[in-house]
């Protein structure tokens, strides 16, 4: 593509300027849907939306609505074709669906730097991206390890346990595994297994086997671990009562020492009021898993943003989109990886986690039949 310049010489335009547009071609004013309300209360998007308008002086407004019953209410939305210019994907919405509401954003020079690169494409076209990026490991506090007497973090499954016990020891809960909240669970065995084996499709040989729960297969190690937890009494001695909001506050107080979580609970920990929690007393490190040392660790997609692809102001909207994964901070604020695979974390646990060098694999879908 060219443009003419006054003196009739033309002007190759890099393949930025053409799907995102010049810093003139850029602005008006686009609508941006989401889920998070504390994001708009906090300020962040304010934050947000001042940068991206001094990036592009000519944006007059960057309008934020929020849905509290997001996915109820934005198939409402879609189907009236009132969908402002940027959202977060609906839930649920199969791939084959995706051309028929969204714009592609294989031109936006990011497709290969993202991570789950193959996911929300349909034909050789690729749709979203998701916000960020999570990935499990044992968010642990440093003080709780210190009156313990652990001068290191456990780096073998023989000295994760023996840390558990001196934890034990010093009247602080080893590892909060929060069993009355259920959600929590799957953390201990679908997605233990792949870390343990180092493989993320590991449990696909669930659909062809006729006995695939054996305590010496990977459902049955990945069980294991949490069963050995609960049964040493290294878990809150209360598993059936829900204690999701005071397990954060007894991890930042050091009452407990770890949860096995994504890498998005830090910053909950972190703010949880009543307590005085620095974000030095807070670490993260991949579960360590194998005798040999090797560490691997499973990342998981959150929402995705999605281009509406009737927008009426398309460039604006595609610089929305490429600013919020590569310039805005929205994935630092909310804890986790940045999409874009170029960035670095802001978050120190973050940067604590990755210098383990454990072997990152994304989550897949599993087989179904």
């Amino acid at each position: 593509m060219t443009i003419s310049g006054c003196d009739g010489n033309t002007t190759t335009v890099t393949k930025q300027q053409e799907t995102t547009g010049t810093s003139a071609e850029v602005g008006g004013s686009i609508t941006f849907i989401t889920n998070r309300q504390e994001m708009v209360d906090s300020g962040m998007m304010d934050r947000y939306i001042e940068g991206f308008k001094k990036k592009y002086p000519a944006v007059t407004d960057v309008k934020v609505s929020v849905m509290k019953n997001y996915d109820t209410d934005i198939r409402i939305k879609i189907l009236t074709n009132d969908y402002g210019d940027v959202l977060l994907l609906p839930g649920d919405l199969e791939d084959k669906n995706l051309p028929e509401y969204f714009e592609p954003i294989d031109d936006l020079g990011l497709t290969d730097k993202l991570y789950y690169n193959n996911r929300k494409t349909f034909e050789d076209k690729h749709y979203a991206a998701t916000v960020g990026v999570s990935a499990l490991g044992l968010v642990y506090n440093k003080t709780a390890f210190e009156k313990a007497g652990i001068k290191e973090f456990p780096a073998t499954p023989t000295a994760f346990y023996e840390a558990c016990e001196k934890l034990k020891q010093a009247g602080i809960t080893p590892v909060y595994v929060n069993y009355a909240s259920g959600w929590t669970l799957p953390q201990w065995g679908v997605n233990m297994a792949p870390v343990i084996q180092g493989d993320a499709k590991v449990l696909n040989f669930m659909t062809t086997s006729d006995s695939p729960f054996q305590e010496d297969n990977p459902v049955g190690q990945s069980y294991g671990i949490i069963r050995h937890l609960i049964q040493k009494g290294y878990t809150e001695s209360d598993l059936y009562t829900n204690h999701w909001e005071e397990s954060k506050k007894e991890l930042a107080e050091g009452k407990a020492a770890m949860m096995y979580l994504g890498n998005w609970v830090i910053p909950q920990i972190l703010s949880t009021s009543g307590t005085n929690v620095k974000s030095e007393d807070i670490g993260f490190k991949p579960f360590p898993t194998s005798d040999s040392g090797k560490l691997s660790a499973l990342m998981s997609s959150d929402a995705w943003f999605v281009i509406n692809k009737n927008s009426k102001n398309m460039k604006t909207a595609k610089a929305w989109f490429k600013y919020l994964l590569e310039e805005s901070g929205y994935a630092d604020d909310n804890g986790f990886i940045p999409t874009v695979k170029t960035r670095e974390p802001s978050l120190p646990q973050l940067k604590e986690f990755l210098a383990a060098k454990p072997a990152l694999m994304e989550n897949i879908e599993l087989d179904s039949d």
